[in-house]
């Protein structure tokens, strides 16, 4: 804001007080001081309203370097979140770059461009390099979520065979213990009674046993195979 300062007003003031004293010493002094007195007052009347004039131009001059500070104090302030904020930027890359995960680059690698320009035709055709990306980030999200269902659901599979496996197990346990019995009680009644092993009651358990023992074997055959 240019504000303009009068000067006019104090220096024409300053010539008459001038003439006046120069007059009062060569004893030169007008004829109508009246005349000069009006003068006089005319000239204090300008330097008043130009001194006036000058503290409303000074007043506006400090409201004007008051706002002019004020922006540049919200200038530098933005200035200093930017670089806050750029800082800020600048760190989270480095941290990013400077990862190192887990798994192995060839585990957490996205489907090769050209497989994935065979499956998806249209989003392989993304110019903008950025976009490109996001297409095959979204991609690679669909497509291990599918394989994670997949792999769900022979995890289940893989749950419920063991479980017949284990329940299998329990039944040819228990046939072992049966069959130990029946042979106990088979040997007590031989003895007992004197009973040779060809013939009676005693061969028919033991014949009885032996068909138990061969469907236990079985059974614990199938339960090998299911575990292979």
């Amino acid at each position: 804001m240019e504000v303009a300062i009068e000067s006019e007003a104090p220096l024409a003031v300053g010539e008459f007080f001038d003439a006046l004293v120069r007059a009062r010493r060569d004893e030169a002094l007008p004829d109508d001081p009246q005349q000069v007195f009006s003068s006089g007052a005319c000239k204090l009347l300008e330097l008043k309203a130009a001194h006036r004039r000058l503290c409303e131009n000074t007043d506006a001059l400090r409201e004007a370097a008051s706002e002019a500070k004020s922006q540049l104090d919200d200038s530098s302030l933005q200035l200093q979140n930017l670089l806050y904020e750029r800082q800020h930027y600048e760190k989270e890359i480095g941290s990013c770059r400077g990862w190192r995960s887990a798994y192995s680059d060839e585990q957490i690698a996205l489907v090769p461009l050209e497989e994935f320009a065979a499956l998806c035709g249209e989003l392989a055709a993304e110019e903008d390099p950025h976009k490109l990306m996001l297409n095959r980030l979204a991609h690679e999200v669909s497509y291990r979520r599918q394989f994670l269902k997949k792999l769900e659901g022979i995890k289940a599979q893989r749950d419920a065979l063991a479980a017949d496996v284990a329940q299998k197990r329990s039944t040819v346990a228990g046939l072992e213990g049966e069959v130990g019995k029946l042979l106990a009680t088979a040997q007590a009644v031989q003895q007992q009674y004197a009973i040779t092993p060809a013939d009676g009651p005693a061969a028919a358990a033991a014949n009885g046993g032996e068909a138990v023992e061969q469907a236990a074997a079985a059974a614990a055959g199938d339960v090998a195979m299911q575990d292979a």
